[in-house]
């Protein structure tokens, strides 16, 4: 055997050990860096989970409380149509009360907010007047009734810069009750 036939023997031998023992041992390796990485990082989130629980409880007791709070401005009611017509006549009431009239009320459609516990109904009302009464509308309803968050107010003004001109407004108003027993 010459020489050239030895090293190109030799240099197969290393070639195949290279690709048969060497690559795979540097891809083991490779993911085992990565798994011990992932580790790390898990371990490094629950560290700071760890050391920041006792401002997280606080956080989330003083959330609880507030949550609390809110809750308790909605008052206990029954769902059903009795309900729905007192809702009706007190809001029908506020915006009359502002010179507006009522051109359509309409109960979208009921729903929980389960965090909270509270039941709510979602209404539509559209009323026309000065855009002096819809804005004293709009207040009435968010001062009158602490129980009612607006989702929208869109208003449509016919006489644009007059305080006295005609105005269009569609309010959907969510209305957060307790739910109370059913009789």
């Amino acid at each position: 055997m010459n020489s050239r036939v030895r090293i190109l023997f030799g240099l197969a031998g290393a070639l195949a050990v290279a690709r048969f023992v060497l690559v795979p041992w540097l891809g083991a390796q490779a993911d085992l860096h990565d798994r011990l990485y992932a580790v790390t990082r898990q371990l490094d989130r629950a560290e700071a989970i760890v050391a920041a629980g006792p401002d997280l409880q606080a956080r989330r007791d003083t959330l609880a409380e507030s949550v609390a709070e809110l809750a308790a401005r909605a008052p206990q009611a029954e769902s059903g149509s009795e309900h729905r017509v007192q809702v009706q006549r007190e809001l029908r009431s506020a915006v009359e009360a502002a010179g507006l009239k009522v051109q359509l009320f309409e109960w979208v459609f009921d729903g929980e907010s389960t965090p909270t516990g509270l039941a709510f109904g979602r209404v539509r009302m559209q009323f026309e007047g000065t855009l002096r009464e819809v804005a004293e509308a709009h207040v009435a309803i968010e001062a009158g009734f602490p129980q009612v968050f607006v989702r929208s107010l869109a208003v449509n003004v016919r006489n644009r810069g007059n305080l006295l001109g005609t105005a269009g407004a569609t309010i959907e108003l969510d209305l957060y009750y307790q739910p109370g027993e059913a009789s």
